[in-house]
């Protein structure tokens, strides 16, 4: 709150959030100045509600940082003229950048519908023009077609199974499970997207066959998550690298999928599983996400009992100069040891 009197625009009180947002630090009398760019905001506010019909107008503006949403009511003399004049001023700064970021998120959710729903409707058109000839090529088009649901169910689970997992809504269908089975059905869900990158793939699993007790379709999906990703920000004739080891010591099982692309800048590892932070950050140059895969993946970890973290760079190009190469990497608790 700041009260004000006119014409003089001296500061009759000012209370210590108005202070704390126009960054006044001393405490003494103070006059309002066009000179000062938010103070002159607030004498061109005053201008506006004496041209107005019932003395009150509202503004937001920008300053140092903030975006205030500031409100002014004028109260007159027995002959009409503006007295003084009540300033209430909010920080409205986190509502704009929700504001903003759902934007953003709306127009990235709509990109990661789309691509795959061309995909099936391409192959779906292809199918009915009656055009293929080839029972090859029709098995082609609808495995295609089913390439392409699948993404846009994956997405759709992914927003439904990230606000269930946050408040613990969805219990774990756990079964035994073998570690290399996951890997090698992950592996073929994104082949075409790996094929189509001209990527390299290395397995090295060690200590296994091991069949562990977890929630197949959802650790399926971490993989899927994080085999999407690396190819995302692989370079093409880049190598992606899945590697799984036994950690019958702790009781663990360690599985990190490693890929030479760009890297995860340093300051951005703490909030790379944060929800929406890729939606945050997508003017940063790590293309356009939801940024909901990695969160998916650390909440359904964490569910399990185990921990997701990334590491990165992990080399740096000779001849550019430039870090590349994130590993990210996930522990599940060995629930059920044993052989398959």
């Amino acid at each position: 709150m700041l009260l004000v009197e006119l014409p003089s625009a001296d500061v009759v009180m000012a209370n210590t959030s108005a202070r704390r947002l126009l960054d006044w630090e001393e405490m003494g009398a103070r006059t309002l100045s066009r000179d000062n760019p938010a103070e002159s905001v607030l004498l061109g506010l005053v201008d506006e509600a004496e041209a107005g019909p019932n003395g009150n107008a509202e503004r937001e503006f920008a300053s140092k940082g903030r975006v205030l949403r500031v409100r002014v009511a004028l109260a007159r003399d027995a002959a009409g003229e503006p007295k003084r004049c009540l300033f209430t001023l909010v920080d409205v700064t986190r509502e704009r950048e929700v504001e903003l970021l759902r934007e953003d998120l709306s127009s990235m959710i709509v990109h990661d519908l789309r691509t795959p729903l061309t995909t099936v409707m391409a192959a779906l058109e292809t199918l009915a023009s009656e055009e293929v000839e080839s029972e090859n090529a029709r098995r082609e088009l609808v495995e295609i077609g089913l390439s392409g649901a699948r993404s846009l169910l994956g997405l759709v689970n992914t927003l439904l199974d990230i606000s269930s997992l946050e408040n613990g809504e969805v219990p774990l269908e756990r079964a035994e499970a073998r570690i290399e089975d996951l890997v090698e059905a992950a592996l073929a869900q994104v082949a075409p997207l790996i094929q189509e990158a001209k990527l390299e793939v290395v397995t090295d699993i060690v200590d296994l066959p091991l069949v562990i007790s977890l929630d197949r379709e959802k650790i399926q999906r971490v993989l899927v998550n994080l085999l999407g990703n690396a190819v995302k920000f692989t370079p093409s004739e880049g190598k992606i690298t899945i590697s799984v080891c036994n950690d019958e010591a702790h009781g663990w099982v360690l599985i990190s999928v490693e890929d030479t692309g760009e890297g995860v800048p340093e300051e951005y590892q703490e909030r790379i599983f944060d929800k929406f932070e890729q939606a945050a950050n997508q003017k940063g140059g790590r293309g356009l996400s939801t940024g909901l895969g990695l969160t998916f993946c650390k909440l359904a970890v964490e569910a399990h009992g185990g921990r997701i973290w990334v590491e990165s760079p992990l080399s740096i190009d000779e001849v550019s100069g430039k870090v590349k190469g994130s590993r990210f990497s996930f522990t599940l608790p060995v629930g059920l040891p044993g052989s398959a």
